[in-house]
């Protein structure tokens, strides 16, 4: 049995090693810090930058930014919003032999947010994501060989991730698989993958639709975790974060201090900081340490996967956090 939640944060170094492949959305952000609250039926003055995201997009950026070998796997158009996409995500480094050119245009985000940092609306057009079909998927195979963690989103077709289970099935050395809820609307993608998820990263509002029914983050854990998952994360905003699993009660830990500017990022940054502790041997419980540490500093910056997130800072923040539960 693997132990519970460590009695303090994890501060010692880790050195992550191999790669990680990625299926799902990539997306062009937009995202609008407004320099008053947010009200219909008016325009409001902001601030509007563009960023690489998209659930997939974000995850391996962080694992970039920390030193893991981030395989994408994805679609794009065949325009200027393909191009800087393209441009911006090879700049960080991550590999994206397995990023095809669709038709339409790239997916977008736009996300509008108040002076405090939170969300106030968003939007998304992400319907190119649909034509990365399974015969695409096969026919990148080769780009999921090798990667010891295979991660993918609920943005994705349901015949792809059942292909990428199919696959997964084949694989003789096995594979840890991680999938993200998304959202509501595409949560239910992942119900009939449930049982053969390893671990599963959702939103209490996400876990509401996967097992039919409201209740507190902990219920919600082990209901899912009942239904099969091997472990659930569930993400319960500013009170941090559920874990569950097997012959384990469910546990939870707080969000570690951050000055909110921008939400926008914040869970990508938690699967992907979590990640890097997996791909570092750590144990599940340790490795969210890291993942926790990294949304916090996400929630610091616009975007995700920003600059100030490094390994260094991590560990930095996680000292921090150690030294403020002893005083």
């Amino acid at each position: 049995m693997t132990p519970p939640f460590p009695a303090s944060e994890s501060s010692t170094p880790v050195r992550p090693s191999g790669a990680v492949a990625l299926v799902g959305g990539l997306h062009l952000d937009r995202i609008a810090h407004a320099d008053r609250r947010i009200l219909r039926d008016t325009s409001t003055p902001a601030r509007i930058e563009r960023r690489p995201g998209g659930v997939a997009a974000n995850v391996g950026m962080v694992l970039a930014r920390l030193g893991v070998t981030a395989r994408l796997l994805g679609c794009v158009g065949a325009d200027g919003d393909g191009e800087e996409l393209v441009a911006k995500l090879s700049a960080l480094g991550l590999d994206l032999s397995g990023v095809s050119q669709g038709r339409g245009v790239t997916a977008t985000y736009l996300a509008l947010h108040d002076p405090d940092g939170q969300l106030a609306a968003a939007v998304v057009d992400d319907a190119i994501t649909a034509q990365y079909s399974p015969q695409t998927l096969h026919r990148n195979h080769s780009l999921l060989a090798g990667a010891r963690i295979w991660f993918m989103d609920a943005n994705l077709r349901a015949d792809t991730v059942e292909e990428l289970m199919r696959l997964a099935e084949l694989r003789r050395d096995g594979v840890f698989l991680v999938a993200d809820a998304v959202s509501k609307a595409k949560a239910r993608k992942l119900d009939p993958i449930l049982s053969r998820l390893d671990l599963l990263f959702a939103n209490l509002g996400e876990a509401e639709v996967l097992v039919n029914r409201s209740g507190s983050a902990e219920s919600l854990a082990q209901a899912l975790v009942d239904e099969g998952v091997g472990a659930a994360v569930i993400t319960d905003g500013a009170q941090g974060i559920v874990m569950a699993r097997k012959r384990e009660k469910p546990i939870r830990r707080p969000a570690l201090p951050a000055r909110t500017l921008d939400v926008t990022g914040a869970g990508d940054a938690l699967t992907g900081g979590t990640l890097v502790g997996l791909m570092a041997e750590l144990d599940l419980a340790e490795a969210l340490d890291y993942g926790r540490a990294a949304a916090a500093l996400t929630l610091e910056a616009t975007g995700a996967a920003p600059e100030s997130l490094t390994l260094a800072a991590l560990h930095l923040r996680l000292d921090a956090a150690e030294a403020d539960r002893l005083t």
